[in-house]
């Protein structure tokens, strides 16, 4: 994207939109929709196409293993996508659910977001 602070910090911000595809989704059911909360985060505007649901291979979605421990969101975007990632890959089988996820890092609503500007909604 141009420079190396761009490319550190995540160039994709830089977009204003993106597209990704499905066709590869028996893969990993996650991929492609941990892809689009990302970007959306970002505030990429999104789409992705169907192909997924026109393979062979079926997706199934398992009754997710529960774990006792907390999962302890992050107070960033990149903790709110690994929550999505947690949760799809639960379903897909492949990491546990936890039985409480635990917001106790989230800013208060109103705190000023200093690394990407805007306020907290809490």
């Amino acid at each position: 994207m141009g420079s190396e602070f761009a490319f550190k910090k995540g160039g994709a911000c830089l977009n204003n939109c993106g597209f990704v595809s499905t066709k590869d989704i028996s893969s990993g059911l996650a991929t492609p929709f941990v892809w689009l909360m990302d970007m959306s985060l970002l505030g990429v505007g999104v789409g992705f196409d169907t192909k997924g649901a026109f393979t062979d291979k079926e997706v199934f979605l398992r009754e997710p293993r529960e774990t006792k421990d907390p999962h302890v969101v992050e107070d960033s975007r990149e903790g709110w996508v690994a929550v999505f990632r947690r949760i799809l890959d639960a379903y897909d089988g492949k990491d546990s659910m936890p039985d409480r996820f635990d917001y106790k890092d989230i800013r208060a609503a109103g705190s000023i977001i200093k690394s990407f500007g805007g306020i907290a909604p809490g």
